[in-house]
Order: C-alpha cells, then structure tokens, then sequence
C-alpha cells in the first residue's frame, strides 16, 4: 500500500502535467521577406502569418516589435495588444508596411516574443527605396497635345492646296487622288489619337511621313520640292509619340 509520502509526491507529478499551463513555440511562415524596388514615398504592405502548429497547446504572444538594423521605414500596421493568445493549429495575421524615405537599401528583423525575455521567432525584412520617377502628362493632356498639332498638320494642308502652293510649275497641280488618299491617312491618325491607340497612330504617321520626307518617291503625297514645311511638322509630331511607344 502506498504510504502518505508515496501519495504526496504522485499528486504533485500529476499537477504539473494537469494544472500547469503547457505553451508551445510560436512558427513564423517565412524567416525573410523583400520588398524589392518601391518608389520613396510610397507604401507597400504584405502579411506575416504567426501560427501555432501544435495539436494540443496555446501560444502566448506577449510582444511583436521591429529591432531597426538600418532604418525605420517599416512598420506594423495590424494593431494587436499583447498579451495574444493563439489557439492549437490556429494563426494570426499580422500586416508590415514599408515607405521608404529614401533611396537606397534598408532592412528590419521584426520579433517575435513568448513568455521569455528572448524572442522565440524572426523574420528580416528588405527593401530598396528608389527615387521616383518622373510624372507623365495625363493621358487627356497627352492626346489633346497630339491633336493640337495633327490638327495644325490638317489645316496647313488645306490651306496650301486652296492656294495651290503644292504647284512646281503653274501648269501642275498636286494629283486630286493624292491629296484625297493625304487627308485620308491624316484622319485615320486623328481617330486612333482620340481612341488611345498610340502605337497604332504612330506607325501610321511614320508612313505618311515617308511620303512627305522630301525624297522622290513614285507615290509621293506632296511634290519633294514642296515637302519641307509638310515634313518638318510631321517630323516634331512623331517625336511627340516617343514617351508613349516606347
């Protein structure tokens, strides 16, 4: 039989393993992220997920903090109030900003703490702060730009066949189905600016322009000796399209 002592020390053993609360680790889903390039100034979030993988027993999170390695651009934007308690195979999300303030690397190791003094899990985080870029007009501004100076192309070339200044000799006259098939091409440019379709206009602006370049060609739209102002304002509209081709 067992004797008042022996009872003693099994109820003792048997309230450790019973009545003592048992906490188990807590598992970080990644031990680093990049962020890569973002531009200073602007923001950029991701998640981390802190589970608890084990079957039977609690976590408890009695701190999430940044130790700063080179700078302070990052940051917890979940707002959790320690102490938090996590439930066996469950997790929480916890969401990390980064604005860089300025060019250049930077990294933070965000930790991870228990019911220790020592964080019990970490996860570094990078990223690189570039400047920004330099802003684009609108793209109304930007096709309203084009169709100013389309519109100018158009008017000047009615103007010079109301006063005929296409002429080489004054027996000659532009042929009527080359300025038809000009004025033509000019218009289907005018639709696809207003549509957006810059590649589309651009290339087809490189094709009335050869026909305009001042070299003789057997379709030309414009005599070659006639072409140079017609060229020139062609010429300054492609160059217009450069930002938005590339």
């Amino acid at each position: 039989m067992l004797n008042t002592k022996s009872l003693i020390i099994l109820f003792s053993i048997f309230s450790i393993f019973i009545l003592s609360p048992d906490f188990s680790e807590a598992t970080i889903d990644a031990q680093g992220y990049d962020f890569g390039n973002v531009e200073v100034g602007s923001l950029v979030t991701t998640l981390v997920t802190i589970s608890n993988l084990d079957l039977t027993n609690y976590v408890d999170l009695s701190g999430i903090s940044f130790a700063l390695d080179s700078c302070s651009d990052f940051s917890i934007v979940t707002l959790l109030q320690p102490p938090i308690t996590i439930q066996p195979e469950k997790s929480v999300n916890v969401e990390i900003s980064y604005s860089p303030s300025f060019a250049g690397e930077c990294s933070a190791t965000l930790r991870i703490y228990t019911d220790s003094p020592w964080p019990s899990n970490q996860v570094t985080f990078t990223g690189i702060g570039v400047e920004q870029k330099p802003q684009q007009p609108e793209p109304d501004n930007i096709s309203q730009l084009l169709l100013e100076k389309l519109q100018k192309i158009i008017d000047y070339t009615n103007e010079s066949y109301i006063y005929q200044t296409f002429r080489i000799y004054e027996q000659d006259n532009l042929p009527e189905r080359r300025l038809q098939a000009f004025k033509k091409s000019l218009g289907v440019t005018y639709n696809l600016i207003e549509n957006g379709q810059f590649e589309a206009a651009y290339n087809k602006l490189n094709e009335i322009h050869k026909k305009t370049d001042g070299k003789p060609e057997a379709n030309d739209f414009v005599p070659p000796e006639k072409a140079t102002n017609l060229s020139a304002m062609l010429q300054d509209l492609i160059v217009s399209f450069d930002f938005e081709v590339k």
